[in-house]
């Protein structure tokens, strides 16, 4: 559940990301509405939720959160993807943007992929993509939120250095997420984001 929430909290800044100035139709547009349900129920109950699940408890908390990151994050998936179709016109991948972005360049480092779960490693993404896109106020409440439930929020807490950082960007470059981000995307802008995201997740815990 702990790395569900963190998986879900991209959901909603990915979709609507990497929509952004594209040409929408109904399906796609549906799956964005969709999104955009998805970040407050974990906000609201992700930490209760964890500490009911973690007494056995069974609670609303729980049930928000489970019903979050499985129906709402599938029914954006199913949404907000149709790629390599022949027989339709149109070709989208929505879904997911920068912040799996980092994950598949941190899954090049096995420190990170073999001690640390997809959707810890996503929700630093998260920040990232924030970091990126310039929402820097939304960045720092992810940041209280992240810490507030054991979520990173620099790439020392996923066993990574900022010597890895490029290895990382030029992976994401590759990955089919890349062809969906808006404007003109380029490795070193996307360094410069996580190295920016982690530079501020210290000085965020240096505070705390």
């Amino acid at each position: 559940m702990w790395a569900g929430i963190g998986d879900a909290l991209s959901k909603e800044y990915e979709v609507v990301f990497a929509c952004r100035k594209k040409n929408m139709t109904h399906t796609p547009l549906l799956g964005k509405a969709i999104a955009a349900a998805s970040t407050e129920p974990l906000i609201n109950f992700g930490k209760k939720a964890l500490g009911d699940c973690k007494n056995n408890v069974p609670t609303e908390a729980i049930e928000q959160v489970a019903l979050d990151i499985i129906i709402t994050a599938g029914l954006v998936s199913n949404f907000t993807v149709h790629e390599n179709n022949p027989d339709h016109a149109e070709d989208y991948y929505y879904n997911s943007s920068l912040a799996h972005c980092v994950y598949y360049g941190a899954s090049l480092f096995p420190q990170c992929e073999q001690q640390h779960l997809h959707g810890e490693i996503v929700s630093f993404g998260v920040l990232c993509l924030l970091t990126y896109d310039g929402q820097l106020e939304e960045r720092n409440r992810f940041f209280e939120f992240n810490h507030s439930i054991g979520l990173p929020c620099t790439l020392g807490e996923i066993a990574l250095t900022p010597d890895d950082v490029p290895a990382i960007a030029h992976k994401a470059a590759s990955v089919v997420e890349w062809k969906y981000v808006p404007g003109n995307p380029t490795e070193e802008r996307f360094i410069n984001a996580i190295l920016a995201t982690d530079k501020a997740g210290r000085e965020f815990l240096a505070n705390k």
